[in-house]
């Protein structure tokens, strides 16, 4: 039973170190979240009734692959974005407190609010990936809490001085204004697109992807838009 019992262990802890270390996935994870998140925030703030369903439309659109399959359902990443505001993650219904602070570091400023929901949008990510059992997972997400964080600060600053990559950007207003996820953003609570948006996001990409920003911008503003490159 002892033997049995340190292999388990060591297997749980080679799946960890394996899954921390894959092309840096927990950097990437808050890489992606935190774009779509400035770029909801900016362009599309007026279609949100609130930071929670904000959020979980970043969680939706990042792990998208996952929603599509059907492997990771919207009301766990819905329930992820309601658990953030509290510090707190949750997998197969087993509560992992993620702060620090027992009075909780929350309420100041958006940044700690993105780091939770980001970590707990990993330990889903990563549930489904592995059959490691939720309180590691859990534990190894709270182990790079500290990287994550810098992850989120260094593009909060990139989107500041040089703006989004074009295809993650593409990418979001595909989502935001797209038939195709209709249903999705009915589910989410996303108020609909106004009339032409589908067809203006697809000319300020053409125009993107043809470098011709200033049409691009110019296009954007004639609509009342907002559009940052």
């Amino acid at each position: 039973m002892a033997i049995f019992i340190a292999v388990t262990i060591l297997f749980i802890s080679a799946c960890i170190v394996i899954f921390l270390r894959r092309i840096n996935t927990y950097v990437l994870i808050a890489r992606n979240t935190t774009y779509i998140y400035e770029i909801l925030s900016a362009e599309f703030k007026n279609r949100f009734p609130n930071k929670d369903v904000l959020l979980a439309t970043c969680g939706v659109i990042d792990a998208l692959k996952y929603v599509m399959e059907g492997s990771l359902p919207v009301g766990h990443i819905a329930t992820g974005s309601i658990s953030s505001e509290f510090g707190e993650c949750y997998l197969d219904y087993m509560k992992f407190d993620m702060s620090d602070n027992p009075t909780r570091e929350l309420w100041i400023h958006d940044t700690p609010r993105i780091l939770y929901f980001v970590m707990q949008l990993e330990a889903l990510i990563f549930h489904i990936d592995t059959h490691v059992p939720p309180k590691h997972i859990l534990s190894a997400v709270k182990s790079k809490k500290n990287a994550i964080k810098k992850a989120i600060k260094t593009i909060q600053h990139k989107y500041k001085t040089q703006g989004v990559p074009a295809w993650l950007k593409a990418n979001t207003y595909a989502f935001m204004n797209g038939e195709a996820f209709a249903g999705l953003r009915d589910e989410l609570g996303i108020a609909r697109p106004p009339l032409g948006a589908t067809k203006l996001a697809k000319e300020i990409y053409n125009c993107e992807s043809s470098q011709d920003k200033e049409l691009a911008g110019t296009r954007c503003r004639e609509t009342g838009i907002s559009h940052r490159f």
